[in-house]
């Protein structure tokens, strides 16, 4: 259990797919003006969300589905400016500062944290979500297709965990 209280900040993605989410650049810049990840538990969710049954997944029309990215953050703040921030203000100055967002950009260290997250993220599994009742169901989106039975199975009660 973490000792230590967790910000967390989300995005709602429009490509389902893409195997880089557009708020790479947002998150970059909150690892580079001094916010962490939390530690203690996972500090990224990419999430497919939108369907109460994973079998309505497969018929799904994208505009039906979302992608939901969610980063987990130590509770802390930054000043930027003499301005005290948490994570979730400089999300709203980033988006709506481009003089924050050039500065930010221009300078070299930026990339080199934008690269380092674009690495992590290709190596987390996007997933998809269906809850129905109390009971939830996790799988690769686009998943093995045995997988993908066997989750099927559970939600229409024919297996159990």
């Amino acid at each position: 259990m973490a000792d230590h209280a967790l910000d967390s900040v989300a995005f709602e993605e429009p490509d389902l797919k893409a195997p880089l989410p557009e708020c790479l650049p947002v998150v970059a810049s909150l690892l580079w003006v001094g916010f962490r990840f939390a530690k203690d538990s996972p500090c990224l969710e990419n999430v497919i969300l939108g369907k109460d049954r994973l079998p309505c997944f497969k018929d799904a029309k994208r505009s039906e589905l979302r992608r939901e990215v969610r980063f987990h953050f130590v509770s802390r703040t930054v000043v930027w400016n003499g301005e005290a921030m948490g994570p979730g203000r400089w999300v709203r100055e980033w988006l709506s500062d481009p003089v924050l967002r050039k500065t930010v950009t221009a300078h070299p260290a930026f990339e080199k944290w934008r690269a380092g997250l674009a690495e992590q993220l290709m190596k987390e599994p996007l997933v998809a979500l269906a809850e129905e009742g109390g009971r939830s169901c996790y799988g690769r989106f686009g998943g093995d297709a045995f997988t993908l039975r066997e989750m099927h199975g559970f939600m229409d009660g024919e297996k159990e965990i």
